[in-house]
């Protein structure tokens, strides 16, 4: 029996409704139905599957560790490991180039004259 058949089955025999579990787990109705549908991939990630099974677990007095270790046994079968992606390597990042400061000849031109321009000024009031 996978984890989502053993939920169902403690689900039921407690007479609750999926909603009843939503409800008191706040799991959203979609992703409880998800959970016991064994449709892990419809969750946002393993750690919120893993989350989200402890507390379904709880709702209905089951165990949570043997739930993770249903969900953790049926996510490393083969049929399981052929569904999942490839882990990439994130990609290299650029160097960053240093800033190059360079002036045209036009600016080193201005800002000489400005400089003359100024000294001029300065000595011809002394």
């Amino acid at each position: 029996m996978n984890v989502g058949q053993f939920l169902k089955q403690r689900r039921e025999e407690k007479g609750m409704t999926l909603e009843q579990v939503a409800d008191i787990t706040k799991i959203s109705l979609r992703h409880v139905a998800a959970l016991e549908e064994n449709k892990f991939d419809l969750l946002p990630s393993k750690a919120y599957a893993k989350g989200f099974l402890k507390l379904y677990a709880k709702c209905v007095d089951a165990s949570p560790d043997e739930v993770v270790l249903r969900y953790e046994t049926l996510s490393l079968s083969p049929l399981a490991a052929a569904k999942t992606e490839p882990i990439s390597e994130p990609a290299p990042q650029k160097k960053r180039e240093p800033f190059n400061f360079r002036l045209s000849g036009r600016t080193v031109f201005v800002l000489i004259a400005i400089i003359v321009i100024i000294l001029a000024a300065i000595f011809s009031s002394m």
